[in-house]
């Protein structure tokens, strides 16, 4: 199967490491990593149609920053960033 609209997109690497970046992160997730992954994977099919270059960087950059605060939070042990995720 050959994915020309999807393959094309030069920004679709940075997301899909944005998107495992997050799914391993969100592992011990106190809620537990389903409650996590099915989160996680709702804020980014909710964007999946995003087709403008600028939005789509933007939207990455929103998904670094929790990535940054998910580590960081990870570090002290304090993993809520439930709110974030809605953000994305």
């Amino acid at each position: 199967m050959v994915r020309s609209l999807t393959m094309a997109n030069p920004l679709r690497s940075e997301v899909v490491r944005l998107y495992k970046n997050l799914l391993y992160l969100g592992r011990e997730y106190p809620k537990g990593a389903d409650y996590f992954k099915d989160r996680l994977k709702m804020a980014f099919l909710k964007n999946k149609c995003v087709t403008d270059p600028e939005k789509i960087k933007e939207l990455i950059g929103r998904g670094e920053e929790v990535h940054c605060m998910k580590y960081l939070q990870h570090t002290s042990n304090n993993l809520n960033i439930s709110c974030e995720l809605q953000k994305l």
